[in-house]
């Protein structure tokens, strides 16, 4: 049975506010708002007035698939990765996935999702696994998950996955897995100034903005293309108010799967993009109408 006791009412508020309501008996200050966490060029003006910080220092030999329905994640991760030298390819579910890995025979590593449409990374690694007569059924495969609930990663090597990152990804845990799978073919070392959060940090009334997260997307910048972090901005902006609304249809109609699905997507996207309390809302969501792993 599904907890909906405490969030028995959704309103969207605009375009940016949901208003969570508890229970009418229980006592009103469990009010919660969930607005965005980006004002139009507020963002990009504090980042700006920043100085940069360069979190790459190895580069690697490899193919990497990146298997990930969330285009802000697919960007960011993708040129996470290219930054490093890596090639890379993206899937969008597990069947897709299954597609890639039977045309391509010289990927070294997938990264794969958890939660995707159609065919989740769960069932994608056991199809792999138990096609035990291609040549891609050991891959090594790295589960990309926004849940770091315990027993997450024990749920996932049992599956079959061979490793675990948590969204938004940890530098040095992605370095550890990248010297572990792929050849390391330079090294190198640039200290650059840390910005004083204290200092740039953009705050509302309930959720901030973590600047040091866009510090580190715009790190990934390439010469001559556009912007990156205002493009991912941009892209956050235009996804997550039809989403916070199908939040609201959803529950209002006890459609938990589907208030599951775009919670999971915006937490895992706001914290991409350093809106840690928008995330955490949507954390609560997320196990609220959490499905069971299969």
């Amino acid at each position: 049975m599904h907890d909906i006791d405490k969030m028995l009412e959704l309103q969207l508020q605009g375009h940016t506010n949901i208003r969570f309501k508890p229970h009418p008996k229980e006592d009103s200050k469990y009010l919660t708002d969930f607005e965005l966490p980006f004002e139009k060029g507020s963002a990009m003006s504090v980042l700006n007035a920043q100085p940069k910080v360069t979190t790459f220092n190895s580069h690697y030999k490899g193919r990497i698939l990146v298997a990930d329905d969330n285009q802000i994640n697919q960007k960011v991760i993708s040129r996470t990765l290219n930054k490093l030298g890596i090639d890379v390819d993206v899937a969008v579910n597990g069947k897709a996935v299954l597609g890639f890995l039977e045309k391509n025979q010289n990927y070294d590593l997938v990264f794969m999702d958890c939660h995707m449409p159609e065919m989740d990374g769960y069932e994608a690694t056991k199809h792999i696994r138990a096609n035990t007569k291609t040549s891609y059924s050991q891959i090594p495969i790295v589960a990309l998950t926004a849940n770091a609930m315990v027993g997450e990663r024990d749920k996932c090597i049992e599956i079959g996955m061979t490793d675990f990152l948590t969204k938004p990804i940890d530098d040095n845990k992605l370095h550890e897995i990248l010297n572990q799978y792929l050849q390391v073919v330079e090294v190198e070392t640039e200290v650059t100034p840390e910005p004083v959060a204290s200092e740039v940090k953009h705050e509302t009334a309930v959720n901030s903005i973590d600047v040091n997260v866009l510090n580190k997307l715009e790190a990934l910048q390439d010469p001559g293309e556009p912007d990156i972090v205002v493009d991912l901005i941009h892209s956050f902006l235009a996804q997550t108010p039809a989403r916070l609304s199908n939040i609201a249809t959803a529950v209002a109609t006890q459609d938990y799967e589907l208030a599951y699905d775009e919670a999971h997507t915006i937490k895992s996207s706001a914290r991409t993009m350093g809106g840690s309390h928008m995330g955490e809302l949507c954390q609560q969501l997320d196990e609220n109408y959490r499905k069971p792993v299969p």
